[in-house]
């Protein structure tokens, strides 16, 4: 079998020069994955936790000093009517998902497809002490010396989603918005979360194309926390295009 990479064609880049740096990163993962080099490690991940071990993976996730990725996971995109089926943390290396709703409900073929308003799950941790548990861990990261940046892929979704179920996100200067990084960076360039890690990372396909079925909770809640680790991992990338751009002053006055 003949690995293939998809890549952003020479031409267009000829007719599109936004796109050279594009080219240029699938070019050089070409070659690593020629060469063998593809540096994409999968994180440990840790699904539906009892009470203590949420706790082991908060402290670790704050005691890390990388940037902590969150991810929600809904059945909607309205964010103040949304039921919330889990919330997702990582710091690229490791993560954790805890579940409030179930993301599936049998269908009358057998399938399982999303369920609007289904029942609260039930859960290892509980879901009053998960709530509490995540509530403190972003009230800590409010507070100097609390744990690193945390980092969203789309702020105005989560923040609403998060505080509606009462665990709120600490304000925007406590938050960095991936979407917003890679605005200031490069505006003309496409910002969703699987353009950016194709560019910025060597993770393999992730995405998947309906989003609204899942065969159980677990794959949702995966699903989640891959979301979370790439969104960490793009984070340095992100960041040194928005110096390279001479932008970061544009975002600290956004703070």
């Amino acid at each position: 079998m003949i690995p293939l990479l998809a890549a952003v064609h020479p031409a267009f880049v000829l007719r599109s020069r936004r796109w050279y740096e594009v080219l240029r990163s699938d070019v050089r993962k070409a070659l690593r994955h020629a060469d063998g080099r593809i540096s994409w490690v999968a994180p440990q991940i840790i699904l539906d936790p009892t009470p203590e071990t949420l706790d082991s993976a908060l402290d670790r996730l704050a005691s890390g000093g990388k940037p902590i990725a969150v991810d929600t996971e809904t059945n909607g995109l309205d964010p103040e009517r949304v039921d919330l089926r889990c919330v997702g943390l990582s710091d690229g290396a490791f993560g954790v998902a805890v579940g409030f709703r179930s993301a599936v409900a049998p269908h009358e073929e057998g399938r399982y497809v999303a369920a609007p308003g289904s029942p609260p799950r039930p859960t290892r941790c509980g879901l009053a002490a998960a709530r509490e548990r995540l509530r403190n861990f972003f009230a800590l990261a409010r507070r100097p010396g609390g744990p690193a940046k945390i980092i969203v892929h789309n702020q105005v979704y989560d923040q609403p989603v998060l505080e509606r179920h009462g665990m709120p996100l600490p304000d925007v200067a406590g938050v960095v918005d991936s979407i917003l990084l890679h605005k200031l960076a490069d505006s003309e360039l496409p910002h969703d979360l699987d353009f950016l890690a194709s560019v910025l990372t060597d993770a393999p396909k992730w995405k998947v194309r309906d989003h609204d079925a899942w065969e159980s909770d677990a794959d949702l809640h995966r699903y989640c926390v891959l979301d979370c680790a790439v969104t960490a991992r793009i984070a340095p990338g992100l960041a040194a295009e928005v110096r390279r751009s001479d932008q970061m002053q544009v975002y600290r006055g956004d703070q």
